[in-house]
């Protein structure tokens, strides 16, 4: 018994060990070097130009380009808080998002969507917004990557320009309709505002978009392009929108 209680006075009589008051790299620096080439040579090799947007001459990495990281990296995301707040000139969701990584270390971040930032046609189309954002906010903070991502940029209908820059393949069939030449002819200034899409096709065209996308983020980022069509490209996408089988 008293054994027992000696070692139990000289565990607790134990110092604690004082850690450097400097903030100190965890490895050597050339393993964080090297640590950093391979991630940038994973990003050009895993990361494809459908994973990325361009908004006002710059390029931006899309929700696939994070999640393809996160599962690279085996990253995990928890939801830690969610909130929908009431404004005076609408309503917004701010959701708190945690990445993990498998060895320990994670991430806290919060972002946020309005209702009025662009053409929602529902009120979990703008959670959904959010989440993407607090999720790609998470993941980039926790690899370091510092550009926002391109869901942060869309908060305002994009220029005829702000497309994807990718080729269209059949899966893409929205940006091959209004990148096709044929659908998009040369026009100057002044005929730009008669060429336009007509309301009857907007109306048509969101009806359409709401009824047949189900995916929230795809959804608004083809709304989110309509009113930049001109009359032979909706023509052509409510053509391919009435046949198009989805699932």
């Amino acid at each position: 018994m008293e054994i027992q209680n000696e070692a139990v006075t000289q565990l607790h009589q134990v110092k604690p060990v004082l850690s450097s008051p400097l903030v100190m790299p965890v490895v050597d620096n050339h393993k964080i070097l090297e640590a950093w080439r391979n991630f940038n040579e994973l990003k050009m090799k895993l990361l494809e130009d459908s994973d990325f947007i361009i908004l006002k001459g710059e390029k931006y990495a899309k929700k696939s380009a994070f999640r393809k990281l996160a599962f690279a990296f085996g990253i995990s995301c928890e939801i830690k808080r969610e909130e929908r707040v009431e404004l005076d000139d609408g309503y917004a969701y701010e959701i708190t998002m945690r990445s993990s990584s498998p060895s320990g270390r994670f991430m806290t971040s919060v972002a946020s969507c309005h209702s009025n930032e662009r053409h929602f046609s529902k009120d979990s189309d703008v959670r959904a917004i959010a989440q993407t954002r607090a999720t790609n906010r998470a993941v980039a903070d926790l690899i370091g990557w510092s550009a926002p991502s391109a869901e942060e940029m869309m908060t305002e209908l994009p220029e005829p320009d702000e497309r994807p820059t990718h080729e269209a393949t059949p899966n893409n069939w929205f940006e091959k309709i209004i990148s096709n030449p044929e659908n998009r002819p040369v026009r100057t200034e002044e005929q730009i505002a008669s060429r336009l899409l007509s309301s009857k096709q907007r109306s048509l065209l969101i009806s359409l978009i709401g009824e047949k996308i189900h995916d929230p983020e795809e959804r608004e980022n083809q709304l989110a392009m309509v009113d930049s069509l001109s009359k032979g490209e909706a023509h052509q996408l409510i053509s391919d929108m009435l046949t198009k089988k989805y699932n």
